[in-house]
């Protein structure tokens, strides 16, 4: 989700679809046009810049209003976080529900505590969740233990949605549930 890309994604390949909210024509130093964007989705927005060998192919994508499919790369100007796009389509929901959905990692942060049986009881409520949310995204649990962190797949995939990190979240914690 847009709102989801951040500081610790950066020089990561991301995909990513959202709406077109605004977009402006910059050019390069050399004079070359590019697309200086705003995406965004019901969990937040991402500025995305279309350099000019993608921009120039896809020209007719960068309007306000249209719903893209983009894929790129994380980057950090300041205290801003952007993608800087390698490909772009026009999003079609039918033809790209499979493509979103395999290429998706649920990670999910949890610190173990000195209460072994509410740590074991917050495992069943989130292994529980994601039963109620089948699909094909991976499942991640970095749990922290004494200052070290162990990166655990479970065998559960799930289908995440706005439901599934509601869910998630009540149960991590807001900050402790992201999608990559």
């Amino acid at each position: 989700l847009c709102g989801q890309i951040d500081e610790e994604m950066v020089n990561r390949q991301v995909l990513t679809a959202g709406m077109v909210a605004e977009v402006r024509q910059l050019y390069t130093k050399d004079g070359r046009p590019f697309a200086a964007a705003v995406l965004e989705d019901l969990d937040g927005r991402i500025e995305v810049n279309a350099w000019p060998d993608v921009y120039e192919r896809t020209r007719e994508l960068w309007a306000e209003g249209n719903i893209l499919l983009v894929e790129g790369r994380v980057k950090s100007r300041g205290d801003r976080v952007q993608l800087s796009c390698d490909r772009v389509r026009q999003y079609q929901p039918d033809e790209e529900r499979a493509t979103v959905a395999t290429s998706r990692r649920i990670i999910i942060r949890i610190a173990q505590s000195d209460d072994e049986q509410s740590d074991v009881m917050r495992l069943h409520r989130i292994t529980a969740a994601l039963r109620e949310f089948p699909g094909g995204d991976e499942v991640r649990l970095r749990v922290t233990t004494g200052g070290e962190t162990q990166n655990l797949r479970l065998p559960e995939r799930a289908a995440y949605g706005p439901d599934l990190h509601q869910r998630l979240a009540a149960i991590a914690g807001e900050g402790n549930v992201r999608v990559e």
